[in-house]
């Protein structure tokens, strides 16, 4: 199955820990620190970011979360915009883990960290305010 298909299935439950291994390799915290992608999974996953599903949105951002690809950046900095708080504030915490990317260097590019500033200062959920600030506070400057 291709990996567009796939990411469309990450709305689904039933399967869905299937889903996510045909994707990235595993599910466990361990298994998904050392995911590699190809080049068409990870396009996948950053198109998925914009998906009309919010679920599919939170679990590309949540996959994204463990690659240390630059590529991943660009579409977790878009998902700092989405609608649903739940995925902004999943995607401010993958622009700010190191933990789920041991070999990144963490350093934010300047379009992630205006954004993360905006949105400590002023998102209209508290959730996403507290990761934004923590985020910022984590990055490597």
């Amino acid at each position: 199955m291709d990996p567009q298909t796939l990411v469309k299935l990450l709305a689904r439950r039933p399967g869905r820990l299937d889903t996510i291994r045909r994707l990235v390799g595993g599910v466990t915290a361990t298994e998904l620190r050392q995911a590699r992608v190809d080049r068409p999974t990870l396009d996948a996953l950053a198109a998925g970011v914009r998906d009309p599903d919010s679920r599919v949105r939170w679990w590309c951002v949540q996959l994204l979360d463990h690659l240390d690809d630059p590529r991943a950046l660009t579409a977790l900095i878009e998902a700092l915009d989405d609608p649903v708080p739940r995925v902004r504030r999943n995607a401010c915490h993958a622009l700010g883990c190191l933990a789920c990317k041991p070999s990144w260097n963490g350093i934010l590019p300047d379009a992630a960290a205006g954004k993360l500033r905006q949105l400590a200062a002023a998102d209209p959920n508290p959730k996403v305010r507290a990761e934004a600030d923590r985020t910022l506070r984590r990055a490597v400057r």
